[in-house]
């Protein structure tokens, strides 16, 4: 029998020796979650900002040559997410070398052929052209404007061609290609995936963790503390489930301020053995007899939403290790060294164990306190488990503007820069927590971060200097002036309340868009200046921003009046500029630019000057 045929290929010379692959049918459509593409973005800074001329791997694809390409029979997902990282590269370099060297690498789509599912090649071809798709991928589509994103905020045109050249040259993967029989021969194929299955797959650092930290526990609760490890990993829904009824939502409030208050008692095993009779993680099982006998109609297939912390589990255990230890700067670290840093920092013996319950006890505090994402096919929101019925200082907002404070942090700001603070706070707490006590919490704590307290001067807010986080704390503060004041107060009798108030933040709305576009074809002439001032831009996401491209402005506002409708808006700033502009383009002038963008810097100044005030109310609030 021929034996297998190993060898290790770049990017490079993939073009130099035109590779060309082929993803067969039965190959599952491409499934890289936000997380998983932002980790190889920042895996591929990290090495390469250290060392420009040494491989990064990014894995091992096995194939079967077939013809004038190689059929993947494993590794489509780094082959797609490798094609996507080119379309990226092709849309934010320049003109120049490494843009060719990448186009060529895309080669019109025809680098990775994609088996009776031309709609995707198709697809991934207009991306790189910019060009209008009847058909949309938005599994390819985000990790695209992942990348993209990536791509901009975080390097220069000098250094991003210096980035594209070494992931170009450097980036590795290793081909096991199988002998010619396996083509001919199914069985063969079949008996390969059986020793692959078998071998298992590598760890992850987090796995690893849990056996080594239980390797060095001796004591008989091991099979519990493994179940709590089990409990906490999962983050893609709460750990304690209510089942569906009318008063499932407080129930579940309520569950988990019991169990904290037992943790925070030190009672852990009587907080662990109540969850388990509360939480479906640990129910009883069903057995095969008790399974109800029915036809299962597959084109009626159920939609479930899905639903997912702020942060991964290895962010959380790096966080709970700088809440163990006192050391706040390990919660900063970068998860892919989560093995080395509790290898420099090591949890002794006799303090394992109650590692493992605070592991426990954060969890059950970050799931009650801190905002989920819950999304479907079509959107997503933040919601947030935290709702104090009986709360009377602004009980009608105070929830939502909790809610919404924390959605506005989970877009801005790295998790660990506000959720560890949140959590020291509460478990520091011997009373129960109003609302309004843990917004106005995080508002002077993000008030105190240096670059927060105080607006920059207008100038320093233009396009160049990419004002990100003032743009999403200015739409708070417009959604927060309308929850709490009225439509009134802006003085637009037509302003639409509901499509304001309906308004989510979106972790993929980070495009910063040109209401007078910076391609002026089709428009009135604007000075540089004005068409890059804060009072022309709003952020939107990617999608939208590629769908508005240079569209003249009537045109853009006839794309806002369909999301309008549809109580769907990307930017509530973007709404007000259209407002003053009385919705038409020709009243979008710069004299209405630059009234609206004081108008704008007032609100936000004077939602800063509230924060102010919250903090000399509790001076005693420390420095982020």
């Amino acid at each position: 029998m021929a034996s297998n045929e190993s060898y290790r290929i770049t990017p490079a010379k993939i073009v130099e020796e035109n590779v060309l692959f082929l993803i067969p049918l039965y190959q599952r459509l491409f499934a890289w979650r936000v997380l998983e593409v932002k980790q190889l973005m920042e895996d591929l800074r990290n090495h390469f900002s250290i060392t420009h001329d040494k491989p990064y791997y990014i894995g091992m694809i096995t194939a079967v040559r077939q013809g004038d390409r190689l059929e993947l029979i494993d590794g489509q997902q780094r082959t797609t997410v490798l094609t996507l990282l080119a379309v990226g590269f092709m849309l934010t370099l320049l003109q120049g070398e490494d843009k060719e060297s990448w186009t060529k690498f895309f080669d019109s789509s025809n680098r990775v052929f994609f088996n009776g599912r031309s709609q995707d090649r198709e697809f991934l071809r207009t991306l790189a052209e910019k060009s209008a798709s009847t058909y949309k991928n938005n599994q390819m589509a985000e990790a695209l404007s992942i990348i993209k994103n990536f791509l901009k905020d975080n390097y220069d045109e000098k250094n991003l061609q210096k980035f594209a050249n070494d992931v170009f040259n450097y980036l590795t993967l290793f081909v096991t290609e199988l002998p010619g029989h396996y083509v001919k021969n199914p069985s063969s194929l079949n008996e390969y995936f059986e020793a692959m299955n078998s071998c298992g797959k590598s760890l992850e650092q987090h796995e690893i963790l849990k056996v080594e930290l239980l390797r060095k526990y001796n004591k008989t609760n091991k099979i519990n503390l493994t179940r709590i490890w089990n409990v906490v990993s999962n983050f893609e829904q709460p750990i304690i489930k209510i089942e569906d009824s009318n008063d499932a939502e407080r129930r579940q409030c309520e569950s988990y301020k019991k169990y904290i208050q037992l943790c925070k008692k030190g009672k852990f095993e009587e907080a662990y053995y109540g969850f388990c009779k509360t939480s479906k993680s640990e129910g009883t099982r069903t057995t095969i007899a008790e399974i109800e006998v029915k036809k299962y109609d597959f084109t009626n297939k159920p939609k479930r939403d899905k639903e997912h912390g702020v942060m991964s589990f290895p962010e959380f255990l790096l966080l709970v290790l700088a809440l163990h230890t006192g050391n706040d700067n390990l919660a900063s670290i970068h998860p892919s060294k989560l093995h080395d840093t509790f290898k420099n920092n090591p949890i002794p013996q006799e303090q394992i164990e109650t590692f493992y319950h605070e592991l426990f006890m954060y969890r059950l505090l970050m799931d009650l306190y801190v905002v989920r994402l819950k999304y479907n096919s079509s959107s997503s929101s933040h919601k947030l488990i935290f709702n104090n019925q009986e709360e009377t200082d602004n009980k009608e907002h105070a929830h939502s503007r909790l809610r919404q404070f924390q959605s506005m942090l989970d877009v801005s700001t790295e998790p660990h820069i506000w959720v560890l603070p949140l959590l020291k706070h509460l478990k520091g707490l011997e009373h129960e927590p109003s609302q309004m006590e843990l917004l106005k919490f995080l508002m002077i704590k993000d008030f105190n971060r240096r670059d927060h307290s105080c607006i920059p001067d207008i100038d320093k807010l233009d396009y160049d200097a990419r004002p990100r986080y003032w743009l999403w704390r200015l739409d708070y503060a417009l959604w927060e002036k309308l929850i709490l004041d009225g439509k009134a107060v802006f003085g637009y009798d037509d302003l639409d309340a509901d499509a304001v108030r309906m308004y989510e933040f979106h972790g993929n709305n980070r495009s910063i868009e040109h209401l007078h576009p910076q391609n002026e074809n089709n428009n009135e002439s604007w000075p540089r200046k004005d068409i890059d001032s804060f009072g022309n831009l709003a952020i939107i996401s990617s999608s939208f921003n590629s769908q508005q491209n240079n569209l003249p402005v009537h045109v853009k506002f006839a794309n806002l009046e369909v999301l309008l409708g549809n109580k769907n808006l990307q930017s509530i700033k973007l709404y007000f500029m259209y407002l003053k502009a009385k919705k038409t383009d020709a009243e979008w002038t710069i004299t209405a630019k630059n009234e609206h963008a004081e108008e704008m810097i007032e609100i936000l100044q004077e939602n800063l000057d509230k924060v102010k005030s919250y903090k000399q109310q509790h001076p005693e609030g420390e420095e982020l």
